[in-house]
């Protein structure tokens, strides 16, 4: 069955492979893991890099993950900058930089979505932010819960589109936080702007415990560090 067949579009659009310095998750199962819990589209947004889009997911072989799998793949990359990390989507290459604005607007450039995830977590007031996104990112599975209470009160007051996302690292983690689109407008086209930017949707999931996600990701670094100080 095709997106554009569906009701509804389940989605986790921030999660991380093994191509991110504190995850080991494999491409391959990360798609195995997303057809088995629902989702019907999916974005790994590693940190720094889109590596995973020149390698397992190129655009050929996305065109098969659909076809085979059911599972909508959008090419994204979260991105470290001046204010905080930044999620771009649809993207066409990797984002160069640390500024806010030059990150936004090389998104902009590739006719891209800009997604504020995790408001809460960075130095700076995210309202402050928010004229130059197009998604805030309400719950975030690694992000306490007050935090994510804030951030779903900064976008319920300045009316800004929401999402939710695992920020998965672990398999256990994809599809843990998941927005639910109603696809009842889609056209043959899969018109991105409809469906993320303007389709009615619902966030549902719980965050994991702080420390126990965390924690992992911790462990996962420090051990992919001496993996790679071993093999130089």
């Amino acid at each position: 069955m095709q997106i554009t067949e569906l009701d509804s579009i389940t989605c986790d659009l921030h999660m991380h492979s093994k191509y991110s310095f504190d995850s080991f998750m494999s491409p391959n199962r990360i798609i195995y893991t997303a057809k088995i819990r629902d989702l019907s589209v999916i974005s790994v947004t590693d940190h720094g890099n889109m590596d995973i889009y020149a390698n397992e997911f190129s655009r050929e072989n996305r065109e098969r993950i659909l076809e085979k799998h059911g599972v909508f793949v959008i090419p994204g990359m979260e991105i470290e900058t001046n204010r905080g990390d930044i999620i771009g989507l649809f993207l066409d290459k990797e984002v160069s930089g640390n500024g806010f604005e030059s990150v936004v607007e090389q998104i902009r450039e590739m006719d891209g979505i800009v997604v504020l995830p995790h408001p809460y977590h960075r130095d700076c007031d995210p309202a402050d932010l928010l004229s130059h996104i197009d998604l805030i990112e309400v719950v975030n599975g690694r992000c306490k819960s007050v935090q994510n209470e804030r951030a779903g009160e900064l976008g319920d007051e300045n009316d800004v589109p929401i999402i939710g996302g695992s920020d998965a690292h672990m398999y256990w983690e994809v599809g843990q936080i998941r927005t639910v689109l109603s696809n009842e407008a889609s056209d043959s086209n899969y018109d991105k702007t409809a469906l993320l930017l303007d389709a009615e949707r619902e966030v549902s999931g719980s965050p994991l415990p702080y420390l126990l996600t965390h924690g992992i990701s911790f462990v996962s670094g420090r051990l992919k560090n001496l993996v790679e100080g071993t093999r130089s």
